[in-house]
């Protein structure tokens, strides 16, 4: 089986942020800024995918530079990952683009809403969560499956406060 070039799952992973933003994100991570320069646009946040093993992690949204980055490839031997995970990290990066850039951090909740856990507060699992089950609904993929499942082992992995575990709880029986 051939694998597909680098310069087409990078086209690919950007039809797909494009879209994913239209449907989710109202058009708002890849709209057009005013840059620093005068005179000089740019979208608001960039993908950029590396066809090579990352830092030990797979996808980060870098908000200093409003940069999504994900690494194609993982493992010991670098295999390159199957097309739905990457799909899982775009969208997994996407909900931290747009809580980064969006969420009101004076706001009294915002520790435990956003900034908690590494930024994986509360909103970022109900809003992933939300976004995984909807491609879910629509490609029955086994590898989005997993990903819904992984993201809430990790999640609870994560909550330590009674609370916190029961208001997971409730949010996953919504969904």
């Amino acid at each position: 089986m051939n694998e597909i070039s680098y310069e087409g799952i990078q086209y690919i992973l950007q039809e797909f942020f494009q879209r994913f933003d239209e449907i989710f994100f109202f058009d708002l991570l890849n709209r057009e800024v005013q840059s620093v320069r005068p005179s000089h646009r740019r979208k608001l946040v960039v993908i950029k995918a590396y066809d090579w093993s990352g830092p030990g992690i797979d996808g980060q949204f870098q908000v200093i530079y409003d940069y999504i980055d994900i690494w194609l490839r993982g493992g010991d031997k670098g295999h390159r990952y199957p097309f739905e995970y990457l799909i899982c990290v775009l969208l997994h990066e996407m909900t931290h683009a747009y809580l980064g850039i969006f969420a009101d951090e004076k706001d009294d909740k915002y520790d435990e809403h956003v900034a908690d856990y590494k930024t994986h507060g509360t909103m970022f699992w109900m809003l992933l969560n939300f976004l995984l089950r909807r491609v879910f609904e629509v490609t029955r993929s086994e590898v989005v499956w997993d990903e819904i499942l992984g993201e809430e082992a990790r999640r609870f992995e994560s909550v330590d406060k009674p609370r916190y575990r029961r208001f997971f709880e409730k949010i996953l029986k919504i969904f």
